[in-house]
């Protein structure tokens, strides 16, 4: 249920990474991702173990995005899966397709277990069942 616990993976930064990648056919160069969804005065902040800045902003959220089948590396290049595609095609509304992915991905048992993610739906039922007056 990474995608509760990951607080860096909130659903519009993972809907950023999926839109960018549904206009990209051939896919995107990881790091061109990073800098575009990256802001500038986060972007230099830390260091990895090369010495190069990176932020836990964009890379959790890229963990994410791959835990749930939306993106694969191919050719040093990101893309979305097919699945997650959808067979959407350039120019249509990628939030159609992206919502139709994340709705089958955690709403259906099978898929949920396969991702990493069967505790949203019993999560997402506790949440709703809470009385907010009463925390």
């Amino acid at each position: 249920m990474s995608i509760v616990t990951t607080a860096q993976a909130v659903p519009s930064r993972l809907f950023a990474i999926y839109a960018s990648l549904f206009e990209s056919d051939a896919g995107e160069i990881k790091d061109r991702i990073e800098a575009w969804a990256t802001p500038p005065s986060l972007s230099g902040r830390g260091a990895d173990d090369d010495g190069e800045s990176t932020t836990t902003l964009f890379s959790n959220t890229l963990l994410e995005a791959r835990r749930l089948g939306l993106v694969e590396d191919m050719d040093d290049k990101l893309r979305l899966t097919a699945d997650a595609r959808g067979g959407g095609k350039r120019g249509s509304d990628s939030e159609v397709y992206f919502l139709d992915y994340m709705y089958r991905t955690l709403f259906d048992p099978a898929r949920a277990i396969e991702t990493k993610h069967a505790g949203f739906m019993i999560a997402l039922a506790w949440f709703l069942s809470s009385n907010p007056l009463h925390p």
